[in-house]
């Protein structure tokens, strides 16, 4: 015998259900009269139906087929007409990436996934902590302070790098200590995971390679772009250009060649750390930095027209911010070196600065660029026998001055401007608007490729 006529044909639980524009429905518990019966969707029931109609066929189909019946409300009660009307009052949807260039587009994209808010249900109450001070650890602890106080870089952390095994690697070790500094954890787990971060570090290649001398005083600033450069070599190697485009920004410049025979101009893109304020003619910080954007001069270069090397004397046409970073950190030129002796001075002079930054004038298509002052690294005394802190706004908007183990609290004037010796040296903005508002999916797509 054919065994396709002993096959057994099993017959469906319930009968044929197409939902379509229209739907067949008989399931069992619905009279006869209703079984093989299409039912209109858009003409048995209106969507806006409360769930209370359960004498409806469709609705009692629909229930029969899952554990839980489904309910239907209105979303609104405004109609098309409503809505006609109240146009005129809605303000339309700003876009304020419209004339972003390519490279502005994917930094935007690299970090906009990244909060830049604090996640307070993490913090405890009091929460910004002091950090103990073996004689010359002020200029590493003051930077893991202004650092910790940055959200984008707390939650940079905590979602690029979850999964790491490795024994040497610094990025954990960072990651531990923002965890701990920001929980419940004691004091004494917090030093412990600072020591550890401070071991690794020493072991690094980076410190390594610039023979840092753990031992001794050191400049706040040198080591601030020796640790970033070791966190963005410890990652993982997806989440890197992530990291680099958080603090990392392109300087654009067009220099004009005095060749007679080439009289072209030439443009060349740098790529910075940070905004390197030279205060050789104190100012307010606003000044300087457009003093530094206007600048008219620039240290030797070569006609990428007629290869001539050009001197310093030479004009340069323009210099504007090619793309601008999450965070920007502004360098107060306060040390140089006294002739050819090797000894660095400092310049204590007085620079009134600004909470808030806009930067949007100095951009390439005047790419919005507006950032408010998060955290400060203050200085006091000479490179080698001085003495640094850090001036932080926490959660909840409080400013707090951190000193060794002291936290005291202060406000955003004391932070910017002092009185007790202590001069700003490091800034740390971050920019305002936290997250972008363009299509997540787009812009991701864009940014894999």
């Amino acid at each position: 015998m054919n065994s396709k006529n002993n096959r057994r044909k099993r017959k469906p639980l319930l009968g044929p259900i197409t939902m379509a524009s229209s739907m067949t429905v008989s399931p069992k518990g619905i009279s006869s009269s209703h079984l093989n019966r299409p039912l209109q969707l858009s003409h048995s029931f209106r969507p806006y139906t409360c769930s209370s109609d359960i004498s409806n066929p469709a609705v009692q189909a629909l229930n029969s087929l899952l554990k839980q019946g489904i309910g239907f409300i209105p979303a609104t009660h405004r109609t098309a007409e409503d809505e006609e009307a109240m146009a005129p009052t809605l303000r339309p949807r700003s876009n304020s990436h419209a004339n972003e260039n390519a490279d502005q587009r994917l930094k935007r994209v690299a970090t906009h996934h990244i909060s830049s808010n604090w996640q307070k249900q993490r913090f405890r109450a009091s929460p910004s902590r002091g950090l103990y001070n073996r004689s010359v650890d002020c200029y590493r602890n003051s930077l893991f302070q202004a650092l910790a106080h940055i959200p984008k870089v707390v939650n940079y952390f905590e979602m690029h790098h979850k999964y790491c095994q490795r024994d040497d690697c610094v990025a954990c070790a960072f990651k531990n200590f923002t965890e701990d500094y920001w929980n419940d954890s004691t004091d004494d787990n917090v030093h412990k995971a600072l020591s550890l971060l401070q071991a690794k570090m020493a072991d690094s290649r980076k410190f390594r390679n610039v023979q840092w001398i753990w031992s001794q005083q050191n400049d706040s600033m040198e080591f601030l772009l020796t640790l970033l450069k070791t966190l963005r070599g410890k990652v993982h190697p997806a989440a890197r250009p992530i990291m680099k485009e958080l603090f990392s920004f392109q300087m654009a410049e067009s220099l004009y060649c005095p060749n007679r025979s080439c009289r072209k101009v030439s443009s060349q893109n740098s790529i910075h750390n940070s905004l390197t304020i030279d205060l050789n003619n104190p100012r307010p910080l606003k000044d300087m930095i457009h003093a530094y954007f206007a600048r008219d001069t620039r240290p030797g270069w070569r006609c990428s027209h007629c290869n001539q090397y050009v001197g310093v004397q030479d004009r340069v046409q323009g210099v504007r911010m090619h793309t601008s970073p999450d965070i920007l950190v502004i360098d107060l030129k306060r040390f140089s070196p006294i002739g050819l002796t090797g000894h660095m001075t400092k310049n204590n002079a007085h620079i009134p600065l600004k909470q808030e930054l806009d930067l949007t004038p100095y951009t390439v298509n005047n790419h919005p660029s507006r950032y408010q002052l998060q955290s400060v690294v203050h200085h006091a005394g000479s490179l080698t026998g001085g003495h640094y802190i850090a001036v932080c706004k926490g959660p909840g908007d409080g400013w707090r001055q951190l000193n060794d183990q002291t936290v005291t609290e202060t406000d955003a004037r004391s932070a910017m401007n002092r009185k007790d010796g202590f001069t700003p040296y490091i800034l740390f903005y971050v920019r305002r608007g936290g997250r972008a508002c363009a299509s997540l999916l787009d812009d991701v797509n864009v940014y894999l490729g």
